[in-house]
Protein backbone atom coordinates (compact mmCIF):
# COMPACT_ATOMS: atom_id res chain seq x y z
CA UNK A 1 0.00 0.00 0.00
CA UNK A 2 1.80 3.40 -0.88
CA UNK A 3 1.20 6.22 1.54
CA UNK A 4 -1.09 7.84 -0.64
CA UNK A 5 -3.94 4.90 -0.65
CA UNK A 6 -3.52 4.83 3.06
CA UNK A 7 -4.13 8.30 3.33
CA UNK A 8 -7.40 7.77 1.44
CA UNK A 9 -8.25 5.14 4.03
CA UNK A 10 -7.54 7.39 6.77
CA UNK A 11 -9.55 10.20 5.63
CA UNK A 12 -12.71 7.49 5.49
CA UNK A 13 -12.13 7.45 9.61
CA UNK A 14 -12.02 11.36 9.91
CA UNK A 15 -15.34 12.59 12.14
CA UNK A 16 -17.67 15.13 10.50
CA UNK A 17 -15.49 14.77 7.05
CA UNK A 18 -13.30 17.21 8.39
CA UNK A 19 -10.91 16.49 5.31
CA UNK A 20 -13.81 16.64 2.83
CA UNK A 21 -15.78 13.92 1.21
CA UNK A 22 -14.58 10.50 0.72
CA UNK A 23 -15.15 10.71 -2.97
CA UNK A 24 -13.22 14.27 -3.69
CA UNK A 25 -10.03 14.97 -2.70
CA UNK A 26 -9.20 15.52 0.57
CA UNK A 27 -7.33 19.02 -0.08
CA UNK A 28 -10.64 19.98 -2.03
CA UNK A 29 -13.01 20.72 1.19
CA UNK A 30 -10.96 20.71 4.26
CA UNK A 31 -12.62 21.86 7.24
CA UNK A 32 -10.03 21.95 9.62
CA UNK A 33 -11.09 25.27 11.02
CA UNK A 34 -13.38 23.08 13.44
CA UNK A 35 -10.09 22.17 15.94
CA UNK A 36 -10.78 24.01 18.60
CA UNK A 37 -8.25 22.59 21.07
CA UNK A 38 -5.56 19.75 21.02
CA UNK A 39 -4.78 17.05 23.92
CA UNK A 40 -0.91 18.73 23.72
CA UNK A 41 0.44 21.58 21.51
CA UNK A 42 -0.97 24.48 19.35
CA UNK A 43 -4.76 23.08 17.79
CA UNK A 44 -4.29 25.58 14.67
CA UNK A 45 -0.86 24.57 14.32
CA UNK A 46 -1.65 21.10 14.37
CA UNK A 47 -4.18 21.15 12.42
CA UNK A 48 -2.20 23.20 9.85
CA UNK A 49 0.01 20.32 10.15
CA UNK A 50 -2.87 17.56 9.06
CA UNK A 51 -3.43 19.66 6.03
CA UNK A 52 0.10 19.69 5.24
CA UNK A 53 0.72 15.81 5.85
CA UNK A 54 -2.74 15.32 3.77
CA UNK A 55 -2.00 17.56 0.67
CA UNK A 56 1.64 16.04 0.72
CA UNK A 57 0.84 12.52 1.09
CA UNK A 58 -1.92 12.48 -1.69
CA UNK A 59 1.43 13.01 -3.76
CA UNK A 60 3.58 10.20 -2.14
CA UNK A 61 3.92 6.73 -3.52
CA UNK A 62 6.59 5.36 -1.01
CA UNK A 63 5.28 2.57 0.81
CA UNK A 64 3.34 2.94 3.55
CA UNK A 65 3.27 0.33 6.68
CA UNK A 66 0.23 0.12 9.04
CA UNK A 67 2.14 -1.38 12.35
CA UNK A 68 1.27 -1.45 16.45
CA UNK A 69 2.16 1.49 18.26
CA UNK A 70 4.98 1.06 21.03
CA UNK A 71 3.34 0.67 24.27
CA UNK A 72 5.49 4.39 25.36
CA UNK A 73 3.79 5.84 22.59
CA UNK A 74 0.96 8.25 23.34
CA UNK A 75 -1.98 9.45 21.23
CA UNK A 76 -2.58 13.31 20.08
CA UNK A 77 -5.85 14.11 19.76
CA UNK A 78 -7.70 16.94 18.78
CA UNK A 79 -11.15 18.32 20.17
CA UNK A 80 -13.69 19.30 17.24
CA UNK A 81 -16.58 21.74 16.99
CA UNK A 82 -18.81 18.62 16.04
CA UNK A 83 -22.01 16.96 17.52
CA UNK A 84 -21.27 13.76 18.99
CA UNK A 85 -17.51 14.15 18.45
CA UNK A 86 -15.68 16.03 20.45
CA UNK A 87 -12.21 14.21 20.29
CA UNK A 88 -10.17 13.06 17.20
CA UNK A 89 -7.06 11.06 17.42
CA UNK A 90 -4.65 12.14 14.89
CA UNK A 91 -0.88 11.37 16.10
CA UNK A 92 1.09 8.45 17.36
CA UNK A 93 3.51 9.93 19.11
CA UNK A 94 6.64 8.53 20.16
CA UNK A 95 10.18 7.32 18.85
CA UNK A 96 8.77 8.01 15.36
CA UNK A 97 5.69 10.28 14.09
CA UNK A 98 2.48 8.48 12.51
CA UNK A 99 -1.22 8.78 11.94
CA UNK A 100 -3.88 7.18 14.31
CA UNK A 101 -5.88 4.85 12.79
CA UNK A 102 -7.33 3.13 15.70
CA UNK A 103 -5.86 2.27 19.59
CA UNK A 104 -3.97 -0.73 17.78
CA UNK A 105 -2.79 0.56 14.33
CA UNK A 106 -0.28 3.11 13.09
CA UNK A 107 0.57 4.40 9.98
CA UNK A 108 4.13 5.42 8.95
CA UNK A 109 5.94 5.87 5.47
CA UNK A 110 8.95 3.34 4.70
CA UNK A 111 11.28 5.97 5.01
CA UNK A 112 13.76 4.15 2.35
CA UNK A 113 11.27 2.86 -0.17
CA UNK A 114 11.64 3.97 -3.33
CA UNK A 115 8.39 5.31 -4.57
CA UNK A 116 6.26 2.96 -6.41
CA UNK A 117 4.90 2.55 -10.27
CA UNK A 118 1.59 3.72 -10.12
CA UNK A 119 -0.41 5.54 -12.90
CA UNK A 120 -1.58 9.31 -13.16
CA UNK A 121 -4.78 9.59 -10.88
Amino acid sequence: MTYREALLTFQLEVPGRLLGDIYKSPSDARRLDRVLAASEGDAVELAKQVGRIVEEGLRDEREAVIRNPEPEETTVSLCVDLPEMPEWNVFWKGRTFGLYLSPKHKLEIIENSEPSIAPDR
